[in-house]
């Protein structure tokens, strides 16, 4: 516990660390450097007047973002998985209806591998036994709806977000014999173990501009700009409902002397609280 206090310290600090660099490096660079400007014509006095385009003058109403994740248990849960989820894949999509409001809502779905456990297996058929591979795989998938608060501050966007959703934890397995598939095999895992719970938490985060893909234009002048990526970190605790799942180790299949196949399951049961960190890229349209 005192190791993930310290890992979420150290993400808040980094969090913090990069909004004071990326603002002083802002300032700095609008003391510096030339500024973009646009040139209109007094027609009462025929002078020439230099306006500095404002490169925080832009909106977008379209969120994509793709990346990457990890996560930890917690609580009962963490007893029963492992403390550290490889990374998994995560995937969001959301709108900006309002420009003078900074929110946006939309639908986050991501995935990734709890457990795995190969295993050397007898098959046996009508002419031979085998010696078959098995692969069980323990996934959890997440689909969540969101509403987020977020302002933009031109090169970079902080955001505070709430989410609700379901938690589907599944196994599956899969036969090989020589580099084939076994279709139908005895060793398939049952589905009765996949099982959905409620789950919702916040989430902080912070978008960092790496460029704009194009510029909004009015008159022949510049007047904003459009479409731009970003880098995206992310922190999401969230809190998960009390179901049964299998885990490594929960699946166990023998022969017997009648030559039947006989599986047994050993499920767990707990909450599935979890701490989430991702990151990738954001695609603001």
């Amino acid at each position: 516990m005192n190791k993930l206090c310290r890992l979420i310290y150290s993400i808040i600090v980094l969090l913090v660390s990069m909004v004071t660099y990326v603002v002083n490096a802002q300032d700095a660079g609008g003391n510096a450097k030339q500024t973009t400007t646009t040139t209109t014509i007094d027609s009462t006095s025929k002078t020439i007047i230099e306006e500095p385009l404002k490169i925080e003058n832009q909106h977008f109403s379209w969120l994509l973002a793709v990346g990457l994740m990890g996560g930890f248990p917690q609580g009962e849960f963490k007893s029963n998985i492992p403390r550290f989820i490889p990374l998994g894949f995560d995937i969001y999509a959301g709108y900006s209806p309002l420009q003078i409001v900074p929110f946006a809502f939309g639908l986050d779905v991501s995935t990734t591998n709890y457990g795995n456990e190969n295993k050397k297996q007898i098959l046996l058929d009508n002419t031979s036994v085998k010696e078959v591979n098995v692969q069980v795989t323990n996934s959890i998938l997440n689909v969540h709806s969101f509403i987020r608060l977020q302002p933009d501050m031109g090169y970079i966007s902080p955001y505070i977000e709430a989410l609700i959703g379901v938690n589907h934890l599944y196994t599956t397995s899969e036969t090989w014999y020589k580099g084939k598939l076994v279709k139908d095999s005895p060793y398939d895992v049952s589905s009765d173990f996949n099982n959905n719970a409620l789950c919702y938490g916040p989430g902080i985060g912070l978008s960092v501009k790496q460029f704009s893909l194009r510029e909004k234009m009015s008159n022949g002048k510049i007047i904003g700009y459009e479409d731009a990526v970003y880098f995206d970190v992310r922190l999401r605790y969230l809190f998960g409902g009390r179901i049964q799942y299998l885990k490594q180790e929960g699946v166990t299949t023998y022969i017997d002397l009648n030559g039947d196949y006989i599986t047994i399951y050993k499920p767990s049961e707990s909450g599935t609280d979890m701490i989430y960190l991702l990151f990738g890229l954001s695609f603001k349209f």
